[in-house]
């Protein structure tokens, strides 16, 4: 942003159900963000059958924690607070950062392309119609097994992947969004993490969009914003 010191920076995240979308599909709300005074970086992570071995899980996790943390090393020749970094995801991107939202620290997520030595804690989370509890289009592929089958490298992911159960874990204040007819990610994704993150004292803001689809903000006059605790 131009004039004075950026106010944090914004990592946004990219959706498409983990096996598509790249980071120009954020471009727009980073222009915002950079008109608001933010620093912006837009990411692409590992995605399911694009050529990576399966399971793919916890790469993206991964993907996002080294963005966290490269971000941070930035934050001196960029002017901005180190510590005022926030997470936007949509769909599969909100998922995506959720997850490293509420794992600061968390020796599982530890991958070759990390620095050992810089934090991945957040100031705040972003989620547009995201699903939380670690369910996935073709999630037997991504995990290498379903939760049921026994398998325990499997389970092991599966308990990880489960965003709500570690709200207990989450840094900073959240704002959610989701439309009331979503016909791919019910809006009980984003009101069970929504409740679990208030009960862990979190500051949580949900806003439900009437007649709003998924996707719904990337399509004009959708129906009205209601404020939901």
């Amino acid at each position: 942003p131009s004039g004075g010191s950026p106010r944090g920076a914004v990592i946004l995240v990219h959706g498409g159900g983990r096996y598509s979308g790249d980071r120009p599909t954020m471009v727009e709300g980073a222009d915002w963000y950079r008109d608001q005074g933010f620093v912006t970086l837009c990411i692409d992570y590992t995605l399911l059958g694009d050529g990576s071995s399966e399971p793919v899980y916890p790469r993206p996790e991964q993907d996002m924690k080294a963005a966290v943390q490269w971000t941070r090393l930035q934050a001196g020749a960029l002017g901005y607070d180190p510590q005022r970094i926030l997470l936007h995801g949509s769909s599969a991107g909100a998922r995506l950062a959720a997850q490293a939202y509420v794992t600061p620290g968390d020796p599982w997520f530890a991958g070759p392309d990390q620095w050992p030595d810089v934090t991945d804690d957040v100031a705040g989370f972003i989620g547009f119609y995201g699903y939380y509890d670690g369910d996935t289009l073709e999630a037997e592929r991504y995990y290498g097994g379903l939760p049921d089958t026994g398998d325990r490298p499997a389970t092991r992911r599966w308990v990880h992947a489960d965003s709500v159960s570690q709200a207990v874990n989450a840094t900073g204040p959240v704002l959610l969004f989701h439309g009331d007819v979503d016909g791919l990610i019910n809006i009980a994704q984003t009101e069970r993490f929504g409740a679990a993150l208030a009960e862990s004292g979190v500051d949580v803001t949900a806003f439900i969009v009437t007649d709003g689809d998924h996707a719904f903000d990337g399509a004009p006059h959708v129906g009205r914003v209601v404020a939901h605790e």
